[in-house]
Parts: structure tokens; C-alpha cells; sequence
């Protein structure tokens, strides 16, 4: 007899292993799960803290990385309140695979789409997958989520499928029943990646706002540098590769465009002033014209806007200030090197303004030059917001065609100011001239929202006194 026990414990213990391995191999062999255990590095736990102390938790994930910082969405009311209408006193973000909490800072929010934008300093042990997007949710489409709050923050995938069941513009809105309060802010995936962000952590029945909404108010007609994931349509093992075959790194668009929109311009030799195309609208202070050699350096392809000024100084002086998108205005030269300060600090680069020279330079289309009256077109409509079509307003940069560089606004919308101080020209050949060396006036250029078409000329010379503060005055970086 304990012959036959030993025989029968031994098969039962076998059966036993047998059906824990079938098990296992069932869950690798999941390609949902190996979705959700590939994409949990970009899932991240947030706490916020409030004034009481009133704390509320929930979940982001990375949408971008750009010189060393991650931008994540998450739910507004995690950082804003249940309310949306508080501000958090502390921000902080925990990875899946670190038990620390790092700080993030809040950066801009949506109120409407209960959407939230916040950045943070990557931190070393951080990796994240940008092919991660489903742009394309079908209805009944099966979905899962990472993330449930505890007592601690769980990175888990519960499981248990849910169903998208319904969809509109903007909101998918789905069932699921292991979905728990603090779950807010996670992402929801499909089979083929990130389709949304959740929003509503209801029992069984919750929204999310589409993956694509947030590629659209993050990446603000690409002039944003705050969305990279890159799409996702099926989920499959990779390729077999020779030995010696070179695997390709994804490589995110946003990582080739500098976070301010700045381009390379090729430096180069052009005649400085009232040069012929100007004909008879040319004043005094634009000549004599005359020969001008700059070097290479980098411009911005937009004016900078109410919301990066807002990113950085925490106020937005404008005039037009229900646009973040619009220029930012009513910022003097003095005000400018503040936020220059506080810019460069905080990139550790060497952001500036543009030099007069640089800037009729790159106005008039550097070396790819067509010969223009105003910034990229004889036809100052094609280019420029000017007091004819700019109805008493600015608008948000980009608006017009650009120039032959690929910038825009550089006729219109608001005047820019530059580096240097406002002298007279001389008529002998210059390298790289940095203006008077001293004067009560600095310069500005390129015409604004509510003057002529004469002012918007790429020749055209504006000063205003370093203080001086209008709505009509703004600027763009240099590097």
C-alpha cells in the first residue's frame, strides 16, 4: 500500500505542475498581455497634494520625451480636484519599477476634456515604449487597463476584458469590471495599443478620452513638442534578423524638432536695407543698404505664444490672452531677458533673441531667397496678419503661409523684438554686426496685427524703449 500512495501522490503532483505550465504558457502566448506587460514601463502612479492636506491619486502615461523631460497625460481632476477648480501644492510621479516618488510640474490643462499635461525630469531607470498608439478604436473593440490604486499603486493588468460599446468625436465609453476608483488618468488599450485615457474610473461603466484628442490638443497642429507615441496596429514578434543585421530604434518625430519650434538657418551673405523690390516705400532709417555676412544659427519657426510664456514666467500678460496658441504680447525688452533667464536655466541652453542682422536675414528667406517685398510672397495677404484682414487681433502663430525657410509671422501679427539697440546704418560690408553699442531705444521688426503693409516689409526698422510694453510687441528665440 504505501507503495501505491507514493505512485498516485507522484502522478497527482505531475498533473499538478503539468496544469500550472499550461497555464503560463496560456498567458505568454496572449499577445494582450504581452501589450500590457510592454507598455506598463509607460504608465506611471501620480499623487497630488492640495491644501487640507487633500490628496488624490491616479494614473498618467508618457506621451513624449523631448532633451532629458517627459511629458505625461493624466485626468485633469487628478491634479485639479474632483471640481477641477484647485490648484495642486505638490505633483509627484512613481514608476513601476522604483518604489520612489519624483516631482512632476503641472503645465496646461483642459478642462472640457478633463485632459491635464505635465512634465518632469526623466529619471535614469526610466524606458518607454513611443509605438504605442491605437488610432483607430473600432466599437466592441475588447480593452484592458493598466493601473489600480490601493493602498499603494498597482501596475496591473486585472485581466478580465472589458468592451468599448459605444463612441463619439471624442469619448469612448466602455465596460469593465474590475475598473476601482483612483484608476483615473491610466490608459485604456485594445489589442493594437493606447486607444485613450481614462477619465471616469465608475464601477462597470466608464469613459475615456480618445488617444486621438490628446495628439491633437498636445501636438497643437505640430507646433507642440508634447506628443510622440507613434502608432500601433498589430502586435507581433519581431522579425527574425541575420546575425549581422542591424535592428532600427524607433526614433519619435518629436526628437527631431527642438521644444521651441527653433530650425537651423545656414548662414550666408544678402544686402541689408532698402534694396530694390522695396521700391518707393522705403524709410530713412532703412538706408543706405548694404552688404551684411551672418553666421549660422537657429530662429524660431513661430512667435512664441501665450502659453509657452505662461510655461515658464507662471502669468500671461497679453492683451488677447483667451489664446494660448496667439502670440504672447505686452512684453518689453526688459521682460524678455527674464524669461530668457529663467528659460535657460531650466534647459541649460543659450536661448536669445535674434540679432537685427539674423533676423531681416531669415526674414527675407536666407540663403533660399526669392527676392520678396514682405516674408515669403509680393501678395502681403498670403503671409502676414496686418490691419486690412487681422480684425483688430492677433492670431495663432502659423496661421499664414510661411517663408522660404519654413517660418511664419515674420511680416504681421506682432512686431518681434530683437538683441540689438537701434543705430543708423553704415554703408561698408559687415560680419555678424550686433548694432549700436549703446542707445535708449531697441529694435523690433517685421510689422504687427494693426499696422500697414509698409510696416510689415522684410526691410522695415521698428525701436521702442527697452520698457516699453504693447500689445502689438512680441518676439521670437535664437540659438
Amino acid at each position: 500500500m504505501p507503495i501505491l500512495k507514493t505512485t498516485v501522490s507522484y502522478w497527482i503532483a505531475l498533473l499538478l505542475i503539468g496544469s500550472c505550465f499550461l497555464e503560463l504558457a496560456g498567458q505568454t502566448s496572449d499577445p494582450f498581455a504581452q501589450l500590457v506587460e510592454q507598455l506598463t514601463p509607460n504608465v506611471v502612479a501620480i499623487k497630488a497634494t492640495f491644501a487640507g492636506p487633500e490628496v488624490e491619486n491616479g494614473f498618467g502615461f508618457i506621451t513624449a520625451e523631448k532633451n532629458g523631460r517627459l511629458y505625461l497625460a493624466t485626468a485633469a481632476h487628478v491634479v485639479r480636484g474632483v471640481d477641477k477648480d484647485k490648484i495642486a501644492q505638490k505633483i509627484e510621479v512613481r514608476f513601476s519599477n522604483d518604489l520612489r516618488w519624483v516631482p512632476a510640474t503641472y503645465i496646461k490643462h483642459w478642462d472640457q476634456e478633463d485632459l491635464a499635461l505635465l512634465e518632469l525630469e526623466k529619471p535614469y531607470y526610466a524606458q518607454w515604449q513611443p509605438q504605442c498608439a491605437d488610432l483607430s478604436p473600432g466599437g466592441s473593440k475588447k480593452v484592458r487597463f493598466i493601473g489600480l490604486n490601493e493602498e499603494e499603486p498597482n501596475w496591473v493588468d486585472p485581466g478580465l476584458d472589458g468592451n468599448i460599446f459605444r463612441q463619439d468625436d471624442k469619448m469612448l465609453h466602455f465596460a469593465i469590471g474590475t475598473i476601482g476608483r483612483g484608476t483615473s488618468g491610466a490608459p485604456l488599450l485594445s489589442p493594437q495599443g493606447i486607444v485613450g485615457l481614462i477619465t471616469e474610473d465608475a464601477d462597470r461603466t466608464s469613459r475615456a478620452l480618445k488617444i486621438t484628442q490628446i495628439q491633437t490638443l498636445f501636438s497643437g497642429g505640430g507646433k507642440l513638442p508634447y506628443y510622440g507615441l507613434l502608432p500601433t496596429n498589430t502586435i507581433a514578434a519581431p522579425p527574425i534578423k541575420k546575425a549581422d543585421e542591424p535592428v532600427p530604434t524607433p526614433i519619435s518625430p518629436i526628437e527631431e524638432a527642438d521644444a521651441y519650434g527653433l530650425i537651423p538657418i545656414k548662414g550666408g551673405a544678402f544686402i541689408m536695407g532698402c534694396t530694390d523690390e522695396q521700391g518707393s516705400d522705403c524709410y530713412g532709417d532703412e538706408k543706405p543698404s548694404h552688404r551684411v555676412t551672418v553666421s549660422d544659427f537657429k530662429l524660431g519657426k513661430y512667435e512664441v505664444t501665450q502659453a509657452q510664456w505662461n510655461k515658464i514666467m507662471g502669468s500671461n500678460p497679453s492683451k488677447f490672452s483667451n489664446c494660448d496658441e496667439c502670440p504672447v504680447e505686452q512684453v518689453s525688452w526688459d521682460d524678455i531677458q527674464a524669461f530668457l533667464r529663467k528659460l535657460n536655466f531650466q534647459t541649460g541652453k543659450n536661448y536669445r533673441l535674434p540679432s537685427e542682422a539674423e533676423w531681416e536675414y531669415a526674414s527675407r528667406g536666407g540663403n533660399k531667397s526669392g527676392g520678396y517685398k514682405y516674408a515669403g510672397s509680393n501678395t502681403i495677404d498670403d503671409v502676414a496678419w496686418f490691419t486690412e484682414n487681422a480684425g483688430s487681433k492677433t492670431h495663432p502663430v502659423g496661421g499664414k503661409r510661411p517663408n522660404e525657410l519654413g517660418l511664419y509671422d515674420m511680416s504681421g501679427n506682432v512686431y518681434e523684438w530683437c538683441q540689438d539697440w537701434f543705430g543708423n546704418y553704415s554703408s561698408g560690408s559687415q560680419n555678424n554686426p550686433s548694432g549700436a553699442s549703446t542707445g535708449s531705444h531697441r529694435v523690433n521688426r517685421g510689422g504687427g496685427w494693426d499696422g500697414p503693409a509698409r510696416d510689415c516689409r522684410v526691410s522695415n526698422r521698428g525701436y521702442d524703449a527697452p520698457a516699453s510694453r504693447f500689445y502689438n510687441l512680441g518676439f521670437r528665440l535664437a540659438l
